[in-house]
């Protein structure tokens, strides 16, 4: 019998069955079949294999702040998109010194106004947001007066 078919008889049956420090834990037991309770003696380390963790799905990745932009007119080129970073002062920084004048800068300032206003839903921390919003705008403020 697989261990799949034995983890699935076992769940089956009404109990739960997972690995802890290395020991096979059925709760509750009583509900297990005899015959299922044989072949789980019998595969004991397949189905401790088939529990592992690094069996399990493959977690979401978090999800990392974006930013999209838009540039001036430019002829047959760029005309923006969407940058994706840990840090959005920082990504605004660099998109300021990417493109610096072709950067449409009020919408630039206005989107990142618009993250950070989704941001403060689920922050914890109001001050580092107002202090991450102040720091685009000062990056947004000083390229309009290059």
């Amino acid at each position: 019998m697989s261990a799949a078919r034995i983890i699935k008889d076992v769940i089956e049956a009404g109990a739960t069955i997972k690995v802890e420090d290395g020991r096979l834990l059925i709760r509750p037991a009583s509900v297990v079949p005899d015959l299922t309770v044989a072949a789980l003696k019998a595969h004991k380390l397949e189905v401790i294999e088939a529990l592992a963790p690094a069996n399990d799905p493959i977690p979401p990745s978090p999800i990392r702040p974006t930013i999209r932009f838009r540039l001036g007119a430019t002829s047959g080129g760029n005309t923006g998109g969407t940058v994706i970073g840990d840090d959005l002062p920082e990504m605004v920084r660099e998109l300021v010194e990417r493109y610096g004048s072709r950067l449409d800068l009020d919408d630039l300032q206005e989107r990142a106004a618009e993250r950070f206003a989704i941001a403060a839903e689920s922050s914890t921390d109001a001050e580092a947001q107002r202090i991450a919003m102040a720091e685009i705008v000062a990056a947004i403020q000083s390229a309009k007066h290059n």
